[in-house]
C-alpha cells in the first residue's frame, strides 16, 4: 500500500499537465493503418475522421466488422486470432520455470517454505493461464502486423483494455511500427489511480467493480483472514474407525459437486472405508454436501489460529521480499518472448502471486498440516489432480505427514496435455482410450485402472424418465420447430477456446437461426467462463428461436437438441451417450481439440462451413449425419466395458488400493 499511496503521489504532480485528451502524432498515409476499435464510439470516431485511407479495423467485437463492412467498405480483423495453445506451451514451460526461481528466492528471502512456491503448471492455473494468454496475444499482433502489412496503429486509449493495448504497443514498438494514441482524461485519471473494472472474486463472489489493482489484492489478503476467524467451526479426529478416503473440493458447480458424489456414496454405502469432503473456498458446495449426508470438513477450521500473528509477520516479510526482487524479472534478458519484455505485461499478476498469493497457501499448507497429521487419510483425491495450488500443496503435505494413496478420475474428456505431471499414485479411466492416454503421458500401466465414468450412470436413467418432449416442455420450446441446436460453449480460456472463438461461433449460429425460423438454438455458458460475450450478442436477438438457457439442466437441454455443437467438451460424450449427433468447432484449426471424439463427431474449422453445415440441413439438402455406428464404436472404446456401474469399480479399486497399504 506504501508502495501504491507514492505512485500516486508522483503522478498527481503531473495532472495540470494530463487534463486534456491529446494525440501524439496524426495518421500516416505511406501504408495500412490499424485502428483499434474495442467500441462503437472508437469506429465513428474513425469514420468521422478525414483520413479514411488504408484503413484496417481491428476488433474483437462482430458488430463493429458488420457495420465497418456496411458503412465505409473498410478492411476488418480479429484482435484475437485464434491460436492454440500447443503453439506456445513450451515457451510457456521455460516461462514457468523462471518465475519459479524468482519466487523461491522471494521465499529464501522472506523464510517461506518452497512447498508454496510453484506456478501451476495447468492452463487452468492463473499464473499459466496469464502467460499463455500474454504469449498468444503476441501472437495475434504480429501476425496481423504481417498479415496486413501494418506500417502505423492508431489506438484510442480505454482502460478496461488496457493490458491488450500496452502488449500491442509493445509489438509494434519493437518492429520499429509508430503508435499514435489518443489518451483521453477518463482514462489517464483512471490508470493514474490504477484503476481496473474487473470481476473481482473474493471467497465465492464476484463482483464487477472499478477499484485499483492493489486494493484489489489488498481485500483479498483481508478475506483471508475473515475467512480464518468468521463461521468457523470446531475441527477434532474422526470419530469413525474405518480408513478414510478425503475427496478435496473447491468449486460449488454442480459438475463438480456430482463428480464426486457417486463414488462418496458408494463408499459410503459398503461401509469399508469413510469418504470425507476436504473443501477451500466452497462452502454452498460443501453444504449441499452435507445436506446430502456426506461429512465434509472446511480446510479453514483446521488451521491453527495461534499461527494468525504469524501469517501477519510473513505477509509484511513476503511483500517486501517480492518488492526487493521484483528487479530481478525486469532486468533479466531471457525473460522475453519474440524480442517483447514480458515482466512490465505480468507484474501486476505476479505482484498477486506474491501478496495474496503465498499468504493463501501458507494457509493451505499450515491448515493441511493440522488436517492430514490430526485425520491421516489412508486415500486423498487433490484437487486439480494436484496441479492447482490447493491440490498441489495438500498433496506435498500429506506425502511428508501421513502418505495416504493419492488418485484421480477426471471430470470431462482428455486431450493431448503438455502441462500433465505424473506424482499420483493410481489413475481410474474412462475407458481403454483414456488409459491409453495416461500411458502416453509416462503413467504405468499398472497404475491405471479402467472403471468409466460415475456421471455417466445417471444418462440412462434420466432418459428412462424424461422424453424428448418432455425436456422440450420443461424448456418452453414449441413442438413444432424444425431442428434444435443446442450449443455447449466452453470455458473462456487462452488457446483452449478463446472469448474471440466463442463470439464467433454464437453470432454464426445466430444467424442461421435468424434465417431459418423453424430451427431453434439454445445456448448455454460453460459454468466456470464467462457468458458476457455470448450473452451481448444473444440480448439484440429479438425473435424467439435463440435461448440463453444458462439456469438450465444440460441434461434437459441435451435430450431436447436433435444435434450438439461445442469444441471438445465433455457434453459431447454427453450428446452421444444421449444418442445426439455431434459437431465440433475449433476455429482455431487445432485437429488435437476434435481428436478427442474420434471420428464420430462432424468436424468444422471456420464460420462458412459451419453455416453451409446448417444451412444446407435446414433447406433440406442433406439430412442430420448419421453417427449411430461410429458413436457406438466409440463409446465402448471410452466406456469401461464390464456391466457394474461405473461408481461400483471405482469404489472398488479405492477400496483395493486402501487395503494394500496394509499388506
Amino acid at each position: 500500500m506504501i508502495d501504491f499511496i507514492i505512485n500516486i503521489l508522483i503522478k498527481l504532480s503531473g495532472i495540470i499537465e494530463r487534463v486534456m485528451p491529446r494525440s501524439n502524432g496524426s495518421r500516416r498515409n505511406d501504408g495500412p493503418t490499424l485502428c483499434v476499435c474495442r467500441t462503437q464510439e472508437d469506429l465513428d470516431r474513425i469514420e468521422s475522421s478525414n483520413d479514411q485511407s488504408d484503413v484496417v479495423i481491428g476488433s474483437n467485437d462482430p458488430d463493429i466488422h458488420a457495420a465497418a463492412h456496411e458503412e465505409t467498405q473498410f478492411e476488418t480483423t480479429f484482435l484475437q486470432h485464434a491460436i492454440s495453445f500447443y503453439e506456445v506451451a513450451e515457451d510457456v514451460l521455460d516461462i514457468a520455470e523462471t518465475i519459479d526461481e524468482w519466487l523461491v528466492d522471494i521465499g529464501d528471502d522472506a523464510g517461506v517454505s518452497t512447498e508454496v512456491l510453484f506456478t501451476q503448471k495447468t492452463p487452468e492455473g492463473s499464473e499459466i493461464g496469464r502467460v499463455q494468454e500474454l504469449l498468444l496475444l503476441i501472437e495475434s499482433y504480429q501476425k496481423i502486423i504481417k498479415d496486413h502489412n501494418i506500417k502505423t496503429v492508431y489506438l484510442h486509449r480505454n482502460p478496461q483494455s488496457d493490458w491488450k493495448d500496452d502488449i500491442l504497443v509493445a509489438v509494434a514498438d519493437s518492429q520499429g511500427i509508430p503508435v499514435i494514441e489518443e489518451r483521453p482524461f477518463s482514462y489517464r485519471l483512471k490508470t493514474m489511480l490504477e484503476f481496473e473494472t474487473r470481476s473481482v472474486v473474493i471467497g465465492e463472489t464476484t463482483v464487477k467493480l472499478p477499484v485499483p489493482k492493489q486494493v484489489i489484492d489488498f481485500v483479498r489478503t483481508i478475506y483471508i483472514f475473515i475467512d480464518l476467524l468468521w463461521d468457523r467451526s470446531s475441527f477434532s479426529s474422526s470419530e469413525v474407525n474405518n480408513p478414510e478416503v478425503t475427496f478435496q473440493l473447491s468449486s460449488s458447480d454442480e459438475k463438480h459437486i456430482d463428480n464426486i458424489t457417486g463414488v462418496m456414496s458408494e463408499l459410503q454405502e459398503r461401509g469399508r472405508v469413510h469418504p470425507v469432503a476436504l473443501s477451500w473456498n466452497a462452502k454452498s458446495g460443501a453444504k449441499t454436501l452435507r445436506n446430502s449426508g456426506y461429512e465434509v470438513v472446511n480446510l479453514t477450521d483446521a488451521f491453527p489460529l495461534r499461527r494468525v500473528g504469524e501469517l501477519l509477520l510473513e505477509i509484511v516479510q513476503v511483500m517486501a521480499a517480492g518488492y526487493r526482487h521484483k528487479n530481478q524479472l525486469f532486468e533479466n534478458p531471457d525473460f522475453t518472448y519474440r524480442g517483447i519484455e514480458l515482466a512490465p505485461h505480468l507484474w501486476p499478476d505476479l505482484r498477486s502471486v506474491v501478496v495474496p498469493g503465498i499468504p493463501r497457501r501458507l494457509v493451505i499448507q499450515w491448515a493441511s498440516e493440522q488436517y492430514f497429521g490430526t485425520r491421516r487419510p489412508a486415500a486423498l483425491k487433490p484437487w486439480g489432480m494436484g496441479a492447482l495450488e490447493y491440490g498441489k500443496i495438500s498433496h506435498n503435505v500429506a506425502e511428508r505427514v501421513c502418505k495416504p494413496v493419492t488418485f484421480h478420475y477426471n471430470l470431462g474428456v482428455v486431450t493431448e496435455q503438455p502441462y500433465f505431471q505424473n506424482k499420483l499414485d493410481f489413475y481410474i479411466a474412462n475407458g481403454d482410450r483414456e488409459k491409453e492416454w495416461y500411458i502416453e503421458h509416462g503413467v504405468t500401466p499398472s497404475d491405471i485402472v479402467v472403471a468409466g465414468h460415475s456421471r455417466y450412470d445417471g444418462i440412462n436413467a434420466f432418459r428412462r424418465d424424461h422424453s424428448q418432449e418432455d425436456s422440450r416442455t420443461h424448456l418452453g420450446i414449441d413442438s413444432d420447430q424444425r431442428l434444435c441446436i443446442f450449443l455447449a460453449n466452453q470455458s473462456d480460456i487462452a488457446g483452449l477456446c478463446s472469448t474471440v472463438e466463442k463470439i464467433q461461433t454464437v453470432d454464426t449460429l445466430v444467424s442461421v437461426a435468424n434465417n431459418f425460423p423453424s430451427c431453434i438454438l439454445l445456448v448455454k455458458p460453460h459454468p466456470s467462463g464467462n457468458p458476457d460475450p455470448t450473452r451481448k450478442i444473444l440480448k439484440k436477438i429479438e425473435n424467439d428461436n435463440v435461448e440463453f438457457v444458462e439456469d438450465s439442466s444440460p441434461f434437459h437441454c441435451l435430450n431436447a437438441a436433435d444435434i450438439v455443437v461445442t469444441k471438445y467438451s465433455t457434453v459431447g460424450i454427453e450428446a452421444m451417450l444421449f444418442d445426439r449427433p455431434v459437431v465440433s468447432v475449433a476455429l482455431d484449426g487445432e485437429t488435437r481439440f476434435q481428436d478427442i471424439f474420434g471420428d464420430v463427431a462432424e468436424r468444422v474449422s471456420s464460420t462458412d462451413q459451419l453455416y453451409s453445415f446448417f444451412e444446407n440441413i435446414l433447406i433440406g439438402r442433406e439430412q442430420l449425419p448419421d453417427q449411430s455406428i461410429a458413436r457406438k464404436e466409440f463409446l465402448a472404446e471410452i466406456s469401461a466395458h464390464s456391466q457394474s456401474a461405473a461408481t461400483e469399480l471405482m469404489a472398488t479399486a479405492i477400496e483395493q488400493r486402501v487395503d494394500s497399504i496394509d499388506e
